[in-house]
């Protein structure tokens, strides 16, 4: 019910504001990426109205302009508002950006109205914040189990892998899932070590080689424990960024 009257709200909007604009035209300029014809009509349209910064918003969309998408959505009105489709639209493109400055402004917005704050993608985005907000019956089947990898390796933390791999080298990677790595980071460690107290007990502490091998091995040991502190942000970034694409590809 709410949907049918979000779309008559927008339909008489329309008719009412857009009497001046070739709205034709500029589904022609949209559809065949004519962006400087589409553009330079737009900024050609004389009285500036709501509708004239509802298409101007609805550009923006559609060519990834997020500063302008959101200086033109807040000009516009109830038209953006009404506007279901073009709340998705806007909301993917901010969601999956490679610039984030504008992304928690435009959910913020979204959060400002009762249909916006309740919108599906406004619900991934939160989650992509903190994951713990919501639990795996919050999300469509398809999404749950992308969501709950990206929630596991969300409350690991990266401080805890530097720990780990302190006490034993690599076993931050293990951690942080990172199997074969930990296997590798002991062995190398494990070696180097070795071969430091080797060298240390038949060549004394001060022989250059023993001096080699234990600067070696303290870049490898120093190595391990950052590396392992990475490892937790990059699979934290690297899980998140799967959970968005996957939600934008089952709402797109």
């Amino acid at each position: 019910m709410r949907k049918r009257l979000n779309s008559f709200i927008l339909f008489f909007c329309i008719t009412y504001s857009f009497a001046q604009i070739d709205t034709k035209f500029i589904d022609h300029l949209a559809a065949n990426d004519l962006i400087k014809e589409h553009e330079s009509y737009l900024n050609s349209l004389k009285p500036i109205s709501d509708s004239v910064y509802y298409f101007k918003a609805k550009f923006a969309a559609k060519y990834e302009r997020g500063a302008f998408l959101i200086n033109n959505y807040a000009l516009s009105g109830s038209l953006c508002n009404a506007d279901t489709s073009f709340q998705k639209q806007a909301s993917i493109h901010f969601l999956t950006a490679a610039d984030q400055r504008n992304t928690s402004t435009w959910f913020a917005i979204l959060n400002s109205f009762p249909i916006g704050e309740k919108s599906d993608l406004n619900i991934i985005y939160k989650a992509s914040v903190d994951p713990n907000l919501y639990t795996k019956e919050t999300f469509p089947f398809e999404l749950q189990r992308s969501y709950l990898k990206y929630k596991r390796v969300y409350n690991k933390k990266p401080i805890a892998a530097a720990f780990f791999s302190a006490i034993l080298p690599g076993s931050g990677k293990l951690y942080a899932g990172k199997t074969k790595t930990f296997f590798l980071t002991f062995l190398l460690n494990a070696a180097y070590a070795a071969q430091t107290i080797e060298s240390t007990r038949k060549l004394g502490i001060k022989h250059p080689l023993s001096i080699i091998n234990a600067g070696a091995f303290t870049v490898f040991y120093l190595s391990n424990i950052y590396g392992s502190y990475r490892a937790v942000i990059d699979l934290r970034k690297e899980r998140k960024k799967q959970f968005i694409t996957d939600a934008t590809n089952f709402y797109n």
